[in-house]
């Protein structure tokens, strides 16, 4: 919890900087913004797995979680003085069902050099 609690106010500490700073960053931010706000659909939907889950109470139901973080995201956007898309109704990738951009190809290649170069390592 202490790492999450760091990145998350080390990353709106940049969207602040970056959306109220100079205005080419502003700018870079407002075409930022679009192109990864469709992958935020995952975040505060549920599928039928988590569903379950909620309903169990193991896991905090998704509507609160996506309260919470619409209110977080909203109030870092106000500080960086950026607006808040509308929340996106639908995204053809969805992680859950295994359909990822082709960047996970790449980040996974780089992640996986270690073991596969060294497999008796250990660490």
């Amino acid at each position: 919890m202490k790492e999450v609690t760091y990145h998350l106010r080390r990353s709106g500490e940049w969207v602040e900087r970056l959306g109220d700073g100079t205005e080419e960053s502003h700018a870079r931010m407002l075409a930022a913004i679009p192109e990864v706000w469709r992958f935020t659909v995952e975040l505060t939907s549920a599928d039928d797995s988590e569903q379950r889950l909620c309903e169990a109470s193991i896991i905090p139901a998704t509507a609160e979680v996506a309260a919470a973080w619409q209110k977080t995201v909203s109030e870092t956007f106000a500080r960086a003085t950026l607006p808040v898309p509308p929340a996106p109704s639908y995204f053809y990738l969805d992680a859950r069902k295994g359909l990822h951009s082709e960047h996970l190809g790449i980040l996974l290649a780089e992640m996986q050099f270690l073991p596969r170069a060294y497999p008796d390592a250990t660490w």
